[in-house]
C-alpha cells in the first residue's frame, strides 16, 4: 500500500532477520530501493543482502557524505530532484 522512496534496514533486528525482511519487501515491490545498514559487513551477509533485493550496503558507522550519496542514488529521489525548480535549493544541496 505504501511505497517509500527508500527503505533503510539493518541486518540484525530483534525477532526478525533484516535479510528476510528485505527479501519479503522485494517480493512485493521489485522497484523498492532498499539500503542495508549494519556493522555486519561479512562478505556472505553483503552478498545475501544484494541477492535478496538490497541495492546498497552501508557499514556502520557511516559518514554523512556517504549517507547523502546513497540517498541521492535512489531513482525515486533522483526523479523528485529533477522535478524541483531549477535554482531552488533542495534538501539534498
Amino acid at each position: 500500500e505504501y511505497a517509500p522512496d527508500i527503505v533503510f534496514m539493518d541486518i540484525h533486528l530483534p525477532g526478525l532477520s533484516g535479510l528476510d525482511a528485505v527479501e519479503a519487501i522485494y517480493a512485493i515491490d521489485r522497484e523498492a530501493y532498499i539500503v542495508m545498514l549494519s556493522v555486519d559487513s561479512e562478505r556472505d551477509s553483503v552478498v545475501r543482502a544484494s541477492h535478496n533485493g538490497a541495492r546498497k550496503f552501508l557499514k556502520k558507522p557511516y559518514a554523512r557524505d556517504r549517507m547523502l550519496e546513497t540517498i541521492k542514488s535512489s531513482p525515486h529521489v533522483r526523479a523528485l530532484m529533477r522535478t524541483t525548480s531549477v535554482g531552488h535549493e533542495t534538501m539534498m544541496s
